[in-house]
This record gives C-alpha cells, sequence and structure tokens, in this order.
C-alpha cells in the first residue's frame, strides 16, 4: 500500500452537509469527509483517467482510498475524542486548551470513586500531545428569492451552518497503485484552489 499526507486549508467557510436531504434542519460536520477530496480529484482528472481505462481503479473500485481530513494544529493531527473519556462533574480535565491526564478516566478500565459524578468528555478532537481542537462552527440565515418578482419570497427562510475560513484539516490518501496515487496527489497539488462542500449561493 502506498500513502500521501496533505493538508487543507479552507480559503473561504464551507457547508460540510451531515445528510444531502434538502429538507429539515441542517447540520454540519466539523472535518473534511474522504468523499469531497474524491470528488475534487475525479472532477480534476475523470476524462483523463478514463481515456486510460484508470477512473474505475481510481474513483470505484476501491483501489484507491480517500481518507477524512480530521482538525489539525501545529503540525498535530486531532483525532476524535474517546467517548469512553470522563471528568468529574464540576472540575473540568481542561487547562489552557490542553487535557490534564491526571483528571480523566477511561471507563473502560477505570472509574471515579461511588460519590463522584462522571462527566462524558464530548466533541473535539485530541492531539498526541493533549490539545484539544474544535472547529468553529458559522451558522447564516437566507431567504429563497422568488425568481417571478425578484425579492424574498414568502415562508421560505432557511440556513446553513459552515466550517470558518482558515481552518486547517489533515488527512490521507491510500493506494494500491503507486503510479495512480502521484497522479491524483499532482493533480490535487497542480490545482491551487479545489472546491468541495455544498453551495452557500443555491437558494
Amino acid at each position: 500500500m502506498h500513502s500521501v499526507n496533505y493538508i487543507l486549508q479552507l480559503t473561504d467557510d464551507v457547508v460540510l452537509s451531515r445528510n444531502a436531504a434538502t429538507a429539515g434542519e441542517h447540520e454540519t460536520l466539523d472535518y473534511v469527509p474522504g468523499s469531497a477530496l474524491l470528488g475534487a480529484a475525479a472532477a480534476l482528472l475523470y476524462k483523463t483517467l478514463k481515456a486510460d481505462q484508470k477512473a474505475f481503479e481510481a474513483f470505484h473500485s476501491g483501489a484507491v482510498r480517500f481518507g477524512n481530513a480530521l482538525p489539525c494544529s501545529q503540525g498535530e493531527q486531532g483525532l476524535p475524542m474517546p467517548l469512553c473519556w470522563h471528568e468529574r462533574k464540576g472540575d473540568s480535565a481542561l487547562r489552557n486548551g490542553r487535557i490534564d491526564a491526571a483528571k480523566i478516566r477511561n471507563f473502560q478500565t477505570a472509574s471515579f470513586a461511588d460519590h463522584e459524578q462522571p462527566a462524558q468528555l464530548r466533541g473535539g478532537y485530541v492531539t498526541p500531545s493533549g490539545r484539544v481542537l474544535q472547529p468553529e462552527i458559522t451558522y447564516r440565515m437566507k431567504t429563497a428569492v422568488d425568481p417571478a418578482v425578484g425579492r424574498a419570497a414568502n415562508g421560505q427562510l432557511f440556513g446553513y451552518a459552515s466550517v470558518r475560513a482558515g481552518s486547517l484539516f489533515c488527512g490521507q490518501i491510500d493506494a494500491d497503485d503507486r503510479e495512480l496515487l502521484e497522479r491524483i496527489r499532482a493533480a490535487l497539488a497542480n490545482a491551487g484552489s479545489i472546491r468541495i462542500g455544498r453551495s452557500r449561493a443555491t437558494e
């Protein structure tokens, strides 16, 4: 297996929908799913690879695997906060943006005393050095436009959440074929800016 590591920096707020539904409350992911980068690579390379009979291998067969890009900072990638980590209620295990290991219990192997109430650590990402990363999410309200009159449509208020511009994400692409992986890496690296996420202008 061959691998390429990459870093994405958002140059604009990006909508990364948790699901593709158009009705109901919208939620955004706080990481970049691998499928978003797969789509960007396919947009750049599909026609070329199809001519070389490599498109199926690259984007449909599983021979190339686009991993999720998780938040990173200062050269460290965050991993999802383990659900088994707990702190004492009222005694935060976070100090200056870092986990205090002495205040954490892994409920797979240990627990607090009977008189101490546990509180699960939820959300965010933790780096190998104990730093906690939490991507900044913004929310904007919009209204659909009635094309017949060119102004806001009645009863068409909606909103979307997005990950703030400037956020950094680290990910990995794995492939069975080194040459194919290099073609994908070169296409993404030479593209400059790539477009990922859901349209923020669709009304």
